[in-house]
């Protein structure tokens, strides 16, 4: 299956397990994989595991009930340049403790060549694809030069005016761009948690959630204060079943409730398919949407006109 089209899996997908490939997008070759085997594995579809899942005591449109239904969560959150900061400056420090060896390690001992799929297994993760366009590039003695340059400057990147004049180890800008690669989907992948949390915790009215409690990280010299203090005072309360001074945190409505998250559109103007209704309503109303819409009908206006004079 590693081999065939993500288009071929789907469609095999949905002539066994129409609800699943409904819910899965086309491009998602992991998850039809994922579908395929555990179909292949029980004889049982996946929506069919679902729908039982959903039918127990306490199950909602997502599965089954909790399985550790006392719990409450601590949400340690953080001022979001702060933590884009730090999310750089833990990038710097694994450059520091021998990021670029590791990783050359991993490319030669796996011999990962350009036809690689970085979708599945260890290949999708953040940290080595960034690098792939100085690994395939440069060797292992390049690494050392760069090694050896970076020590002796405390791993410091030139600044720009040395970048114009001094001669640097051959690959460093390369190395460079992929470092500041890896800092940008790091933040990205920051917020996608965030929003991941707001929508499965926040905004789900439909399932049974825990609460779910706000602990400000921003400050680590007040982590006592703003951290430990608080999510003690939490936690005694919730054993001793008495009313706690801190409140979780409110609970909102989707914008999407109420919608049918298991349903495919396809775009034909746009050539995308959309999973879910809320997604669906969307693309109809974005601008690249309204956009390629025009342009299309411009398109087929002028068309139209070149034809009348021909005739």
């Amino acid at each position: 299956m590693l081999t065939m089209p993500s288009e071929l899996l789907h469609n095999h997908l949905r002539t066994i397990d129409p609800e699943t490939a409904n819910r899965i997008h086309p491009n998602n070759k992991r998850k039809i994989m994922r579908a395929i085997d555990y179909y292949q594995e029980t004889g049982q579809t996946l929506s069919s595991k679902l729908k039982e899942q959903r039918q127990q005591p306490g199950g909602n449109r997502l599965g089954g009930p909790l399985r550790y239904p006392h719990t409450i969560l601590f949400w340690l959150r953080c001022n979001q340049d702060i933590l884009n900061t730090r999310l750089d400056k833990r990038v710097d420090a694994m450059l520091e403790q021998g990021l670029l060896r590791e990783i050359r390690a991993f490319h030669n001992e796996h011999n990962v060549n350009k036809s690689a799929e970085y979708t599945k297994g260890v290949l999708q993760t953040i940290g080595y694809k960034e690098f792939v366009p100085y690994l395939e590039r440069f060797n292992a003695e390049n690494d050392d030069r760069i090694e050896e340059y970076l020590r002796k400057n405390s791993y410091q990147m030139p600044s720009e005016e040395k970048w114009k004049k001094y001669h640097l180890p051959p690959g460093l800008d390369v190395l460079n761009s992929c470092l500041n690669e890896l800092k940008l989907v790091t933040r990205r992948y920051s917020k996608k948690q965030q929003k991941w949390i707001n929508n499965r915790f926040l905004a789900s009215r439909d399932r049974q959630v825990p609460d779910i409690y706000e602990l400000d990280t921003s400050d680590v010299s007040r982590w006592r204060e703003c951290v430990y203090t608080p999510a003690v005072t939490i936690i005694d309360c919730y054993r001793s079943s008495q009313v706690c001074e801190i409140q979780p945190m409110p609970k909102r409505t989707h914008p999407g409730a109420g919608l049918n998250e298991e349903t495919t559109n396809f775009c034909d103007i746009c050539q995308r398919h959309f999973i879910g209704e809320y997604q669906w309503h969307l693309h109809l109303k974005s601008n690249r949407h309204k956009k390629r819409k025009e342009t299309l009908k411009k398109k087929e206006a002028d068309q139209g006109a070149s034809l009348d004079k021909e005739q």
